[in-house]
């Protein structure tokens, strides 16, 4: 774990840690000891999928602090995913399109999304802390661009596998009725 002074890059806190135990209950204590050198408010901390804990988030938010990380997949729950994407699939919500400009001059669409508040709730040192967190809903064209491909490749393999399934070979059994080709299936 680092943490820096930006734009100087300057480290504040270090932790280097051996890989073999969870890094959620990590978080807080680094920024507390951030807090503590720096003794100020409104600091940004950016992390990863582990840092998207409630109690860490929460933690950042009592202390008039923000924060910015991914939430893992064991955060969202497929009803819930479903319902931030029905209004998309219905056309009802607008989509922003996230471009990037690279050092060539080239300009390219890497992702479209919308954003939309939550209101979230959690204990931190006995109190209840809450605070609206603005859920950015994303959608990359590179990952669904190769989530596609996958997902042609497998459908490629499995019309070959239900094709070849019928084929007469020497000691297999000729597939008759519906019940045997579901068996097959």
């Amino acid at each position: 774990m680092l943490s820096t002074l930006d734009p100087l890059g300057m480290p504040i806190a270090t932790d280097v840690l051996p890989g073999n135990k969870a890094d959620d209950p990590l978080y807080i204590p680094a920024i507390e000891r951030v807090r503590s050198t720096l003794k100020q408010s409104g600091l940004l901390y950016i992390g990863d999928c582990k840092m998207a804990a409630l109690s860490t988030r929460g933690a950042v938010v009592a202390n008039q602090d923000y924060y910015l990380c991914p939430l893992p997949a064991t955060q969202l729950t497929a009803g819930e995913l479903e319902n931030y994407l029905d209004p998309v699939n219905s056309l009802q919500q607008v989509l922003t399109t996230i471009d990037y400009d690279y050092a060539n001059g080239i300009t390219k669409k890497i992702a479209t999304g919308y954003e939309t508040p939550l209101t979230r709730s959690t204990t931190v040192n006995g109190q209840v802390v809450t605070w609206t967190e603005r859920l950015l809903v994303v959608r990359s064209i590179a990952a669904a661009e190769s989530g596609e491909k996958a997902l042609l490749s497998r459908l490629e393999k499995a019309q070959l596998a239900l094709a070849q399934l019928n084929q007469p070979k020497r000691g297999k059994k000729r597939l008759t009725n519906l019940l045997s080709w579901q068996e097959g299936v």
